[in-house]
């Protein structure tokens, strides 16, 4: 096999497929291969569930949504866990399994989210290998004219296509049926096939990296949002997707260490030293390799 099939991330993408029993019923449970080398961190903060990743995983996360979208069988969910998990980028705090789900055809009960955190050391070698389907996500936005491609703005930049979803329903009726939930040490985020085609198609064309402000430095998408007190929207759930993702992940793992030492466990407050640690020490990074680099431009011009 080669290497770029290996590590290709996209329609017709190579997963694995298990078939599993979870708490008396039988489910089809979709993961990444080991070789594809893309990781996601969670975290719980001001009462919002986040998923962090890097642009190449928001792609990855387009394309899973966007297949789910189309599934037909029931009792099938999408699971990333193991090798494709790390510590967030703030405090190196262990994240949680994910389960991305088509509402319409998955319903997980408690049942279910216990056998699986039992199972998820133990699921066992693959069934089958299957090939993902979602070319449409990438030709939508090809047929879509260029004033309508996905800007910046998440609710004024749709593309034709994304629109004509919101035809079939209202978009506050479509979120009524889209929820986060942490259920038994699991991440659980499920939604109808039109909000997972929105969802992909924005996490897919709609980030603009070069206008991050340095102190928010990242794109986000709000998910299962719903009104509170009359015109507020509260968002239970979040995609954020950091540039600088996997260098934020290095520098907190590395201040945590220093930190906890040889205890298990960390105060509020050490915590929060961490946090602020880890920026420091990103910021301290990032300012040596702009040095490098211009030393570098530098050398080459003398």
């Amino acid at each position: 096999m080669k290497p770029k099939n290996r590590k290709h991330i996209g329609h017709r993408m190579k997963l694995h497929l298990r078939v599993r029993t979870l708490g008396k019923k039988v489910f089809r449970i979709i993961s990444l291969r080991p070789d594809t080398q893309v990781r996601f961190s969670t975290n719980f903060y001001h009462g919002t569930h986040h998923i962090l990743c890097a642009p190449v995983g928001a792609k990855l996360l387009a394309h899973i949504m966007w297949g789910l979208s189309y599934q037909k069988k029931p009792d099938t969910f999408f699971l990333i866990h193991g090798e494709h998990l790390q510590s967030n980028p703030f405090d190196a705090a262990p994240s949680k399994p994910i389960i991305l789900a088509p509402g319409n055809l998955t319903y997980l009960k408690k049942a279910h989210f216990v056998a699986l955190r039992k199972e998820l050391k133990r699921l066992g070698p693959s069934d089958k290998t299957i090939r993902w389907q979602s070319h449409g996500l990438v030709r939508k936005f090809e047929e879509a004219p260029e004033d309508e491609h996905l800007g910046t703005n998440y609710y004024s930049g749709w593309t034709r296509g994304v629109r004509s979803e919101c035809e079939k329903s209202s978009y506050e009726d479509l979120h009524k049926q889209e929820y986060v939930v942490a259920r038994h040490g699991v991440l659980y985020y499920a939604a109808p096939p039109e909000l997972l085609r929105i969802h992909a198609s924005y996490l897919y064309h709609g980030f603009d990296f070069s206008s991050v402000h340095p102190n928010y430095p990242y794109e986000y998408m709000y998910l299962a949002e719903s009104k509170v007190g009359g015109s507020n929207w509260y968002p239970p759930g979040e995609i954020q997707v950091f540039p600088s993702y996997e260098q934020r992940c290095s520098a907190a793992r590395e201040v945590r260490r220093e930190i906890l030492g040889e205890r298990t466990s960390l105060s509020e407050d050490e915590i929060l030293d961490i946090q602020v640690g880890t920026e420091k020490r990103f910021v301290l990074r990032l300012q040596q390799r702009i040095k490098n680099s211009k030393s570098k431009v530098i050398d080459g011009m003398s």
